[in-house]
Formats: structure tokens, sequence, C-alpha cells
């Protein structure tokens, strides 16, 4: 009996049919004994893997029944034009003849947030606000406060004397259909609140404070904050904010359990570098690579930017690799040219082919001398 066989005898399947090409065979086992079938075949070192064959299915987008939009009477959201745009007057004050109105909104150019909201006004995922405080007493914003820190007065009680902290809150969580304030993106969140900044501003040094109280928070006290806002600037680069913030989302990925399975096979990596998720893989590059990923600062030839020129840029480095590498500095040059020649003539809307058609001999030094 071959191997195969002997394989699937042991793991109670029965042979289907094989894809020739790669070697895959489909088996089937007894009704509710496919996990530890496909446990048996794992645990089998004539069989490289085995896994469940799942049904795959396209998604149904998510979307609202047309007439259901849910739209809040909050007394400013008529002004909140971001969420719902209709192209109202807004900014209005009463003049000599009527209204005076600064703005006027352009139709539908918003967020669709009251047709989101017919499909759901949130749910209670935790925050953090890292900014002037809040006015937790505001009926908007009373019930979606679970606490915080003032680093400006050193104690707990992050009250707002500014207004721009709670002004932000009611953009993210601002509670709806109560017939006063604004309507927030998420009626059900939870914030927390960290007040470093005061009526004249706050300092780099509280602002790392704020960055290291969230990250305790999450990492030591295990409060599932997902996301912080940070709406605030000026001063000059500070390289130990920059420390405080890659040191934040190095401590809650190294909090994290390992990703100890691929894809594929279920089973541990036993060789090559350890799998990390994305953002551990970026935020090693943007520690270690430090001065590389911040040149653009110190050095103008380095641009900072995500044109459509930077773009062309990236495809030359994916002809490098797939190729290996141009065979001269004339190939390299060429490419280079002729990819900026592409972009320029799909940008303002020209014929491709019949833009690189015109006078090809005369194409290429014209453009390099350009």
């Amino acid at each position: 009996m071959t191997g195969t066989a002997t394989s699937r005898r042991a793991a109670g399947g029965t042979r289907l049919n094989e894809i020739a090409r790669t070697g895959l065979q489909r088996v089937r086992v007894t009704a509710g004994n496919e996990t530890a079938a496909v446990a048996r075949y794992r645990n089998n070192p004539n069989v490289l893997y085995a896994e469940r064959n799942y049904v795959r299915s396209i998604p149904a987008p998510a979307s609202h029944t047309p007439g259901t939009e849910l739209l809040p009477g909050d007394h400013y959201f008529k002004e909140q034009w971001a969420l719902h745009n209709t192209g109202q007057l807004f900014y209005c004050f009463a003049w000599i003849d009527g209204d005076l109105c600064f703005y006027q909104g352009t139709n539908d150019a918003d967020i669709d947030a009251p047709e989101a909201w017919a499909m759901s006004t949130g749910t209670p995922v935790k925050v953090a606000v890292i900014d002037s405080g809040i006015d937790y007493t505001h009926p908007d914003l009373a019930a979606n406060y679970i606490g915080g820190y003032d680093f400006v007065s050193g104690d707990s009680d992050p009250m707002d004397d500014h207004g721009h902290g709670t002004h932000v809150s009611g953009t993210i969580g601002g509670k709806g259909l109560n017939g006063q304030g604004v309507a927030g993106v998420c009626w059900k969140i939870k914030m927390v609140h960290v007040k470093f900044l005061g009526a004249g501003g706050g300092t780099t040094a509280n602002a790392i404070k704020s960055v290291d109280y969230i990250t305790d928070l999450k990492t030591r006290h295990n409060l599932n904050l997902v996301a912080t806002n940070n709406s605030w600037g000026g001063g000059g680069y500070s390289q130990a904010l920059y420390d405080a913030i890659a040191a934040a989302g190095m401590a809650f990925h190294e909090a994290q359990p390992p990703l100890a399975a691929t894809a594929a096979t279920g089973a541990a990596k036993r060789r090559g570098r350890p799998q990390r998720r994305t953002g551990h893989n970026l935020l090693l590059r943007l520690t270690t690579r430090k001065d590389d990923v911040l040149r653009f600062l110190t050095d103008p030839a380095v641009p900072f930017t995500n044109n459509e020129a930077e773009r062309d840029g990236r495809m030359m480095k994916v002809r490098q690799k797939i190729s290996g590498g141009f065979r001269s500095q004339d190939g390299a040059s060429d490419f280079a040219v002729i990819r900026s020649l592409i972009a320029t003539a799909r940008k303002q809307g020209w014929n491709i082919p019949h833009t690189l058609t015109q006078n090809p001999d005369a194409l290429l030094p014209r453009l390099r001398t350009a």
C-alpha cells in the first residue's frame, strides 16, 4: 500500500479526486469529524499540509434601504455638512433683509452619515482623545466619557478650558437624536480624554506623557483602545515625540501573541524571519531606519510625496526586481523617461499609444534634455 493510501486510511478519509499540477488530493471524511481528521493528516509525515475545503462566497455589500436614512434633529446638525450635505447654507446670522450666510455646501459632498446610521449608530468601541480635555458635563458627551487625566494640572479631571477637545469629541461621538448640540459619527463610542493643552497651549513633554498614559492603559491595564485622536500641531520637529509614538506602537505589538501559524498550513513557521503583523513591521522600519525615514527633512533631494512621479520611481524599482537590474545606465534612464511620459499623458488625458508613437526616434533625446 502506498504512503498516500496509508495516510488516507490513518486519517479516515476517502479519496475523491486529484489536481494533477500540484498533486493536491481532495478527500471525504466523516461528517462532524472534520477537525480531528485534519489534525490527523497534519500529524502524518507523508502529508505536506491539510486543510478544510471551505466554501467561498462573494460578500453582499452593506447598504441601507433607500428612504430609511436616519436624520437626527440635533440643533447644529444642519451645519455638519461633512456628515450630510444638501447644498445647505450655514454659518448664518440675522441681517438687515434676512439671514447672512457665509458658506453654502455642495450636494452630497459628505460621508453619507444618515445612510450609515440607517444600518447602525455604532458600538461601544473605545478610543482616546489627546487634546485640551472635554466638557464631560455636556449632554452630548456625558454618557460616552469614561475617564482620563489632565497633565496641565496634574490631576484626573480633564475639564476643557479651551473648547477644542470638546469640539473634536462631539465630531467623534456626540450623542445623536437628543435634539441638542451636534451628532457625532459614532453615537455609542466610549472616550478616554487626556489633556495636555491648556488655554495657552501645551508642551512636548506633556504630549509625550499623554502618549505614555494611553500606552499604559492599553498594554498594562488591558483597556482595548482602538485608536487615538491627535488634532494638534505646532512647534518644530521633536525627536522625543517621534520616539514616544514609535515606542508606544512597539509596546502594543510586543504585547500581542505571536503569529505562530501560516495561512496555508496552520503549522508553526520553522525557518526565516519571524512572522509579524504589518503594523509591527512598519514600526520596526521607523525605528531601526529612522535616519532614512526622516531624511526628507534635511535633504532637499529626497521627496516626501505620494504623487504620480513617486509611483513612477516605484515602478522602476519593480522593474529592477523583476529583471534583476537594468543592463545599462541608458536603459534605466530610458525606462524612467518613458514612465514619466506615460504618467504625464494619463494625467493630461492624452492617448497614450498615440503619444508614444509620435516621432519615436527623437522622443527619448528630447525628453532627456527637457
